[in-house]
């Protein structure tokens, strides 16, 4: 049967006309939108959800991932990210030293303390506070609970990015758009090309646990690890439990634990997946919940706290670009000449066939070129985040919190430039944006700058 069909015509109010329009204020989107508009830009940025932070705050993901190398110990992320840190008091700047914790260079340790994360942001209501700040104080205005739903472009150029929200259906129109939804829907609506791996990485749906005894130390956190992983593993062979990764698991305060362990299979541009996906998502996690308080002396007096707001892709459209950052530059640690950030985590690939946990391949510190921010075939995007152009093995590196958000911040800079001078982002000449990013804190090329 053909879907039926409707043509629809209305005149839409353009509400803004801003020298940048950052889509998405996750990791990427915030710094991208702040450093914007501290280069002066006239800043516009949306996000669909009523706060920033997007995978810390919207998965309550309160890992540090990537801003460490994690062979060193050495940061490899500056800039916004560190002022946000300072901000939520986890750390204090000027920093001492360019170390943060101690190598994890020792398999011994690594085996024996598979949930340890070498950084933790603290509380996610306070980054969501401190993330309104920021972006308040660099004037970029920002629209909440505000989605993306198609673009006018022509000739890989966007003219206009059409929005929804309460106020209803609107257009804005910017001179240069980063993109920053995570899934690269601005930049795939336009005509960029793009892949989908037809073997993606899994999301997951975090949750928080309250009143749980005796997890207060890493050897506790450990040992509950090791224990809830056992009972999931039972809980698998006898069909209560479907699917499970991990687990993993964190401190989230007095008595409670955030646990990483829901595994979904889907795919997050589908509406009717992501839906289903998520209703699954908190069916899974209160059957883990029950699981273990049946059968743990830690969970006789917990509660469910509180599952995440949203399900969390870690993989979806993966743009095409003028450069795609391989497995084999990660392995190497190479350096570039356009390097505009720096990646560290593991090469750290979730499979929908794995059950428990995976191998976490350790890497040293390399250059995200800005090449990989650049879609082919358009003239005024740029993209920032886990959409950005790398291989599948590349992005199981590259895809996470603080590398993101060190794209974000490039990729802010340059498009500012880019409207200022009225010139393609292609186009900078890569010394001034280094220059610019140098002064700014960024960290890339051979060492800490």
């Amino acid at each position: 049967m053909d879907t039926p069909e409707l043509t629809y015509s209305r005149v839409l109010p353009v509400i803004s006309e801003p020298d940048v329009l950052v889509c998405g204020v996750g990791c990427a989107g915030l710094a991208a939108a702040v450093s914007a508009a501290r280069m002066g830009a006239k800043t516009m940025a949306i996000e669909q959800f009523g706060f920033a932070g997007g995978f810390m705050t919207a998965q309550m993901s309160t890992a540090g991932d990537g801003l460490c190398d994690m062979t060193t110990g050495e940061l490899v992320v500056g800039g916004i990210a560190l002022e946000i840190l300072d901000k939520l008091h986890v750390i204090k700047l000027p920093l001492d030293s360019n170390k943060l914790f101690e190598p994890l260079v020792d398999q011994e340790v690594i085996d024996r303390y598979p949930s340890k994360i070498p950084f933790r942001v603290g509380s996610i209501e306070r980054l969501k506070l401190v993330a309104d700040r920021i972006l308040a104080e660099s004037g970029s205005q920002v629209l909440y609970h505000t989605k993306v739903i198609d673009v006018v472009a022509t000739r890989g150029r966007v003219d206009y990015v059409i929005v929804g929200n309460k106020d209803g259906i609107s257009a804005i129109k910017p001179k240069v758009i980063v993109d920053c939804t995570g899934d690269a829907d601005v930049t795939a609506w336009a005509g960029a090309p793009y892949e989908v791996s037809p073997i993606h990485q899994p999301g997951s749906l975090h949750f928080t646990v309250g009143n749980v005894k005796n997890a207060g130390s890493l050897e506790d956190l450990y040992s509950l690890t090791i224990r809830c992983a056992k009972v999931l593993q039972d809980g698998h062979k006898s069909g209560i439990i479907k699917s499970f990764g991990g687990p993993w698991i964190a401190p989230n305060g007095p008595n409670e634990v955030l646990f990483n362990a829901v595994k979904l299979d889907f795919d997050s541009t589908s509406a009717e997946e992501t839906s289903r996906a998520e209703m699954r998502g908190r069916e899974d996690a209160w059957a883990m919940f029950s699981i273990w308080k049946k059968q743990l002396a830690e969970f006789s007096d917990a509660y469910f706290a509180a599952s995440a707001p949203t399900v969390g892709a870690r993989e979806s459209r993966i743009i095409g670009g003028e450069y795609t950052l391989t497995r084999d530059d990660i392995a190497h640690s190479r350096t570039f000449p356009d390097g505009i950030a720096k990646g560290s985590w593991y090469l750290d690939r979730h499979s929908s066939d794995e059950i428990g946990f995976h191998e976490h391949v350790t890497v040293k510190a390399y250059d995200i070129p800005y090449r990989t921010l650049l879609p082919k075939n358009t003239e005024n995007i740029l993209v920032a985040g886990r959409c950005h152009s790398a291989t599948p093995e590349a992005l199981a590196s590259s895809r996470v919190n603080f590398t993101a958000m060190a794209m974000g911040q490039a990729a802010g800079v340059a498009a500012a430039v880019s409207a200022k001078n009225a010139t393609y982002p292609s186009e900078l000449n890569m010394t001034r944006l280094q220059e610019y990013l140098f002064r700014q804190g960024q960290i890339f090329g051979t060492g800490v700058h």
